[in-house]
This record gives structure tokens, sequence and C-alpha cells, in this order.
């Protein structure tokens, strides 16, 4: 038997007799394994498969694409220079990072860390993270968001890294890297990852229709950058919240890359799984470490987190950083070691982090709190009075870290508004709201107000891709792949180590108790995070360890693989990541292969926002203000500017409120320096309806039809309309100081043409369907001076050569109506439009010509065969005239 146990000890697999011996011992817990074992794989089963966008992927397969996007990459134009200039911005930001939470990582841990370099790197950056973040905090509290400073930190990051990488990488050491791969399926799997992992960069480009992104997350920044200074916006709750994040992003802004923010996120989910690999290799396995990552990588939560520039992220970041270095007090604690106290302040130091991303992470905060102190005085040996009071004083250490790291936002927000964590408990802190529309908004989704049906409700969404019931219309889950993370967790849980149970009963409590306040998945993160992928790896070495089955592992990691497969065959992350990658690596912008991006039916567009935002930025003076009616989506302008929160009263009717009457509104404004009105009325109208777009909550704000009235003579008498989309769903207005005053007109140039093409070309035909017909062609002609696809070149010279015919410029019209039939020749249409324009040049047999063809392609249509009539009759062809004729007149009888 000695011999058998070490066997088991040298990790060489049991003979069959062995393993029976060993489920004998463990035979509920199998059981139960292999029944949620067979659910994971009938969940994967009946999940999406294999759907594949043959039409997208054809859209760019073809050569017409390929040569015209090496065109542009011989010119550098298209998404190349903004690609490139945003990876700069990536490493510099992310080279400040490293370097400042590497020393400040050195200093609480003197010199001390027992941990893997993948860990110590990514703690390094996610500390450096916190650290940049305070640095701009600072800065623009003393109103000095300047993009010099910001240009020059961009500068010195870059040269830090070339340091860096001169002196830490030669070509001996590339060598050698080379020659000691050996290349086995491990090794494949990794690759894998990474291929998938950088492929996803490529969607920093491509915009996504997130209400959150627009209105919250890029939109505060970018009202802080236009302001010069971190102020509160009075009619944006969440701009008196804490805003780690938002913070960074005001850093790529100031130099110039919004494609560098969707980068940072890219970055924290990159570093997190490099943590999380370092971390499960260490004290687990490799094997072990690959599956946990590839389970979360190809959930349906993970590519959502990593797409959309949000604070959810890095809150569940820096709550696994909590418990992980909680994990380490614990043990040292355990051993009697005297740096305890070190890693109690680093966990403490990252809860602190995690409020400062998001007010959520609060929930997890106090319960780990609480666990913390139950730790220490369950597992100390002296009498009751001084066991409280070391877990007393060790909790305190704890709470330093804590308010170190949160204090200066409880600071701030304490000063503008006498309650630290404003607008929550206003009644505790005895203040009053700084304005009747700032709440606390009443939550939807959490226990309290579902009860246990919910919970129900949540836990079967977890496990699918769409949701249902009540959550219908929550926030993405994680997918099928939870059964098989919950059964190695549940049913493996007495195999890991005194201190990673109470870390995982922290967790767990905290878990529940954050879905009392609320249930969507990206919320809870943190712990999802860590019990159903960093606990999963833990498991599975503990499963594989200790019942040495190579069936087990097999069928294990057959499922993961599985889950791989189906992760990058479910329709959404396969088109998504197809279009993104196709956009990158070709460079083309994206508005080349896109009409429009959603933006909720009947509401604006995100390219007619950016759009209508460019020509403000470049029509208007810096000094001007913009405020926004109706458009809670802000995010591309740069010129100082009011707008709302959803659920927050509209700037616009604050203002119409202490007016007298619409004249008295316009002097309001214009004494605040509010010229430009950037106004959607579908989305207006929905609002005063007392409707919300993103919210099943409604305000409850009493609208008075004479403040209305104010508006809509402000509007209709004291403004000039400056531009229209073609769609109507989003005007600009410009305030008049008086009746007589004149505006610059918008005029289009080469560039503007280029950026949004489907847009101008909306816009072109809007013009000629107005009859004004000389804008549309001198847009169209700006159109045609650039290099697009074959598919936007032909629909451009459709509409340059209908413009040119309706404004009597046959001549010019024909060339473009040749190039039209040359791709579509079996368009009636446009032969007969070239035949009318042969026959208003006199060319009256090729006129004839293309009227037949169009007959042959539509031989049904007696109005072509009547307008070929009158041709021979004109002709002096009587017998043809009467052919032609009889045969319309039979067609139309």
């Amino acid at each position: 038997m000695a011999k058998k146990n070490n066997k088991a000890k040298r990790g060489i697999p049991l003979t069959p007799k062995e393993f029976f011996m060993v489920v004998e011992k463990n035979r509920t817990l199998l059981i139960l394994f292999f029944i949620i074992l067979f659910f994971s794989f009938y969940a994967l089963y009946k999940s999406y498969w294999f759907y594949i966008p043959f039409n997208d992927i054809h859209k760019f397969i073809n050569f017409d694409v390929v040569y015209y996007n090496l065109k542009l990459l011989l010119s550098f134009k298209g998404g190349y220079a903004t690609s490139l200039w945003a990876i700069l911005v990536f490493i510099s930001i992310s080279t400040f990072f490293y370097w400042s939470g590497k020393l400040l990582l050195k200093w609480i841990l003197n010199f001390n860390f027992p941990f893997s370099k993948l860990e110590m790197f990514a703690c390094s950056w996610f500390l450096g993270s916190w650290i940049c973040g305070m640095f701009w905090f600072f800065l623009g509290t003393v109103g000095l968001f300047k993009k010099w400073i910001a240009f020059t930190l961009f500068f010195t990051g870059l040269l830090l890294f070339v340091i860096h990488l001169k002196k830490n990488i030669n070509k001996d050491k590339i060598i050698n890297l080379f020659n000691s791969i050996k290349w086995n399926m491990e090794l494949l799997w990794i690759t894998f990852i990474i291929s998938v992992i950088f492929l996803w960069v490529s969607q920093c480009i491509a915009p996504y229709n997130y209400w959150d992104t627009l209105t919250i997350d890029m939109a505060l920044p970018g009202y802080y950058v236009a302001e010069g200074r971190f102020v509160p916006n009075p009619f944006h709750i969440y701009s008196y919240f804490h805003q780690n994040n938002q913070l960074l992003m005001v850093w790529v802004l100031l130099v110039n890359s919004k494609e560098a923010a969707y980068l940072l996120i890219w970055g924290f989910f990159v570093v997190l799984l490099l943590f999380v690999y370092g971390w499960i290799s260490r004290i687990a396995s490799r094997l072990a470490a690959l599956c946990c990552i590839s389970i979360f990588l190809f959930s349906y939560l993970g590519p959502w987190l990593v797409t959309y520039v949000k604070n959810d992220l890095q809150l569940g970041i820096f709550l696994v950083l909590q418990w992980w270095a909680l994990l380490f007090s614990f043990r040292k604690y355990s051993q009697q070691q005297s740096d305890t106290i070190n890693w109690l302040f680093l966990a403490g130091l990252f809860s602190g982090v995690a409020i400062g991303h998001k007010f959520t992470a609060i929930q997890s905060v106090i319960i780990t709190t609480g666990g913390t102190f139950v730790f220490f005085f369950y597992n100390s040996s002296k009498i009751f009075k001084e066991r409280v009071l070391e877990s007393g004083k060790l909790c305190l250490i704890f709470v330093s870290g804590l308010l170190i790291s949160w204090g200066p936002w409880l600071v701030r927000t304490a000063l503008l508004t006498g309650n630290p964590i404003y607008p929550f408990l206003n009644k505790i802190f005895n203040v009053n709201p700084l304005f009747p529309w700032h709440r606390d908004h009443p939550g939807t989704y959490g226990l309290i107000q579902l009860g246990f049906s919910g919970l129900l409700i949540y836990l079967r969404n977890l496990s699918q891709f769409k949701p249902v019931g009540s959550l219908g219309n929550a926030a993405i889950w994680w997918g099928p792949s939870i059964w098989i993370c919950f059964s190695a967790f549940f049913c493996f849980f007495k195999f890991f180590v005194k201190e990673i149970r109470w870390i995982t009963a922290i967790v767990l409590l905290s878990y529940l108790f954050s879905l009392t306040f609320t249930i969507k998945p990206p919320y809870h993160i943190g712990p999802l995070f860590f019990l159903f992928c960093c606990l999963f790896g833990l498991s599975l070495e503990a499963t594989w360890q200790n019942l040495k089955s190579k069936f087990l592992k097999s069928l294990t990691i057959l499922l993961v693989i599985l889950n791989i497969i189906r992760g990058i065959s479910v329709s959404n992350m396969l088109r998504m990541n197809y279009f993104s990658n196709m956009i990158m690596f070709i460079g083309s912008p994206i508005w080349h292969f896109m009409s429009h991006t959603p933006g909720g039916v009947d509401f604006a567009t995100i390219d007619e926002m950016e759009w209508m935002h460019y020509l403000i930025n470049k029509y208007s003076f810096e000094e001007d203000r913009v405020i926004f009616l109706g458009s809670i989506r802000p995010f591309g302008i740069e010129r100082r500017h009011y707008w709302s929160f959803e659920l927050d009263k509209q700037p616009m009717l604050y203002f119409a409120e202490k007016a007298k009457d619409a004249i008295d509104l316009k002097h309001q404004l214009l004494q605040e320096g509010f010229k430009h009105i950037i106004y959607d009325p579908i989305e207006w109208k929905a609002w005063i309806n007392n409707y919300t777009v993103n919210d099943p909550n409604h305000h409850d704000y009493k609208i008075e039809p004479a403040d209305l009235t104010k508006i809509e003579i402000l509007l209709s008498q004291h403004t000039t309309e400056r531009f229209r989309v073609p769609s109507g769903r989003l005007i600009w207005y410009t305030i008049k100081s008086n009746p007589n005053e004149l505006f610059q007109s918008i005029s289009f140039e080469l560039e503007d043409v280029y950026k949004y093409p489907f847009l101008y070309l909306e816009l072109a035909d809007a013009y000629s369907n107005n009859g004004e017909n000389e804008k549309s062609i001198q847009i169209l002609e700006l159109l045609n001076r650039h290099i697009f696809q074959k598919s936007l070149a032909h629909r451009i010279n459709v509409s340059l050569g209908l413009a040119y015919f309706k404004n009597n410029k046959f001549s010019e019209a024909i060339p473009y109506l040749t190039k039209v039939i040359e791709i579509e020749p079996n368009n009636s249409a446009v032969f007969v439009w070239r035949s009318r324009a042969y026959q208003q040049l006199g060319q009256i047999d090729l006129a004839v010509l293309d009227l037949t063809k169009a007959i042959s392609l539509n031989p049904n249509n007696s109005d072509l065969l009547m307008e070929r009539s009158q041709i021979f009759y004109k002709q002096g062809k009587l017998e043809d005239s009467k052919r032609d004729f009889e045969q319309a007149k039979l067609l139309k009888d």
C-alpha cells in the first residue's frame, strides 16, 4: 500500500482498483459531479451553435476590398493612423501604470514578493492605474486638465518604455526564447488564447451603442475635458459619484485618442487574465489555469466586459485583488508571520479602489470587512477579550488602507454636498439634495423587489444567452459553462486549504448580499469571477490530484474545449470580432462599411451624433457653450455643455421654469454662455411624456405646458437652424443675439465627407429630392474624389448620375450612369435614365437602344413601351410606333 501511496504522491494515475477505492470514499460527490457534467453538456447542446455570418464574411472577402485597403495602406489613410496613435497612447499609459504601481507595491510589501512574476506585473499595473487616476483627480480639482500636461506625460511614458525595452530585451534573449520553445498541446492552447486576446484589440475602434458608455463613461470625461477641470454637472447625478475609471478616460481624451479608451478596457481584461494564469499556475497547475481562463474568456460575460467602456470590469478586478491579498494575510496570520499587516493594508487599499470605481462594491467590502474580523477572532488562540482587541486592531489596518484609496472621493463629495456618499443616506447625514432631481433612484433588479421568483429567474438566466422574464432587459449573463464551474467548486470545496475555504465563504456571502440590491451579472463580476473562474481552477486541480482519473480529467477538458468552440461560434460574438478585426487590419474607417450604427428605435444613431458634434466643434467658437435638448448622449462634443442623465431634469426645462417668457429664456441662456442647442425631437417628446430610454423607471417631474411653450417659441423665433441630419433626428440651432444676426454657413470639405461617406450620401440625396441639385452635386463630387470600396463608389455614381440629370446637365450625367450600368447590367431603371439623357442631347439612336434594353429587362412595363412608341413616331417609324402602342395598350387593359 505504501508503494501505491508513493505513486499517488508522484502524480501517477492509479490502477482501476485503486481508482474505485477512491470513488467509494467520494461516491456522493462524484455522482453529483457527473450529473452536473451531464447538464453542462446538455446546456452547451441547447445553446446557439455554429452560426457563421456568411453574408458578413462575403462582404469583406473580395478583391475589391483588399485592393481598396491596400491603396489606403500605401497612402497611410483610413484607420491606420488612428489605430497606431491609440496603440502608442496605450503603451505610454501602461508604462506609467506598471512603474508607479511597482514602486508602491515594493514599499507596502517591503520587497517581499511570495508570488509569480505574472502576479507581480498584474498587481503593479492595477495599482498604477489607481495612482494615475488619483494624479488626474488632484490635477482636475485645481483646474489643470491641460493638453500640454497630458502630452508631456505621454512622451515621458514612451521614453520610459523604450529605455525599459532596450535594457531588458536583446537579440540573444529572443533567440534563446525561440530555441527553448517545444510545441505541445498546452503551448498550442496558450497560443490560441493569446491570438484571441490580441484579435479583440481591434474592437477598440468599433463604435458600440451601449447607453452607459455614451451617457456616462465617456460623456463625463468629455465634459471634464471641455470644462478644463473636475467639476460636477448639476443635471447629471453620476458626476457626483466616484469615478476612478472616468479620470483615466480624461487622460486619453486629452491626447486626442478616444480609441485608446477602449484599448485601456482591453488592457484591464488582458492583465486580469495574466494575473489569474500566474496565480492558479503557482498554487495549482498551468493546465488548471488554462481551463479557468478559457471558461471565462469564452463566456458571454467576458467579451461583453472587454467591449464597452464601463467600470464594472475594474470594480470586479479590485474585489478579486482584495480577496487575493486577504488570502495571503490569512495564511501569514496562521503561520504567525509579522507581515500579516502589510497584506491586510494592501487588501484594504484594493477595497477602496474598487469602491472608487463604483458604489456597488461597497456591499462586498462590508461583508469582507466583517468576514476578516471573524476569521481573526475565530483563529486566535487568545482569551475572548484579547481576541476582540486583536481582531479589531487588524481590521483597523484593513480599514486604513481602504480609507487611503477611498478617502479622496469621500472628501470631495463631502465638500461638494455635505454627504460623503451623496446622494445615498442623505437623511443620516442631515443633508438635503442640491437639486430636487438629485435622488437615489430605486433599483429594479434586486431581490428586494423581485423576491424568490426573481432569484429563480436569475439562476436560470445565468446559464443562458437570452434572458427571460422580469430580467429580460438586464445585461449580459455568464452562459452554459456556469454549470461546470459551479459543480467543480461545490463538489470539491472540502479539498481546499483552510484559508481558501474562509475566503470562499466571504466571497459567497458578498455575492448573496449584493443580490439583494441588484441581480445584474456585470455588477457581480468580482464574486462571479472569483467563485466560478479562480476557484474553478483550484477545484479542477484538487479533483485531478485526489481522484487520479484520466477519464475525469479528459471529460472536464473536453467540456472546456466544447465551451470554447461554442463561444467563438455564437453569432454575435463571431460577427462582432470578424467585423472589427477586418476594419482594424485592413485600415478602413468603420463608417465606410455601414450606413448607420443603431441608436434605438426612432432615435439618432451614433454616427449621426458624431457627425453633428464634429460639425459643431468645427463651426463654433471655443468660448461657446452647447445645451442638449432631448439628446442625452453628448460624447464627442468639445465645447462646454450641459446635458442630463435620463432620470434627471433636462437643463433647458430648468431654465424655462425660471424664465418669464421665451425672450427671457433666450437672455438667460446667452448670459450663461449657451449659444448652441442640439435638439433631438423624438427623444425630447419621449422624455416629456415620462418615458426614459434605458431604464424601466420613469421620472415624475411635473412639466408645465407654459414652459414647453417657451421652449417652442425660442426654437421657432429666436434661433437659426444651422444643420439637420437627413433623418431629422438631430437638429442644430444657434441662438440669435439680435434678430439680424448672421452665421457662417456650413460648407463641406474634402476630409469631412471622407469620414462619414454614407451620411453625406444621404444628405446629397436629400438635397436632390428637395430640388437643391447644386448642393447635392457639390457633396457628391467631393465624395467622388476619394477612394472607396466598389459598393460605396457605385452608390455615389448612381446619385451623381441622377443629380446631374435632374440639374439638366445631361452630358455630365451619362458617364456616371454608364459606370452604374457596368456594375448593374440588369438594372432597367438606369437604362431608362440614360435613354432620357440621350434624348435631351438629341442622340435618338442611342436613346432607342437603351430604351429597348430596358424593355427587354422589364417586358411588362407599358410605360416604357409607350415612351418608345412616341420616339418612333417622331422618327417617322409609324409601324414600329403602332406596334409598341398596341402592345402597351394591351398590357394596360
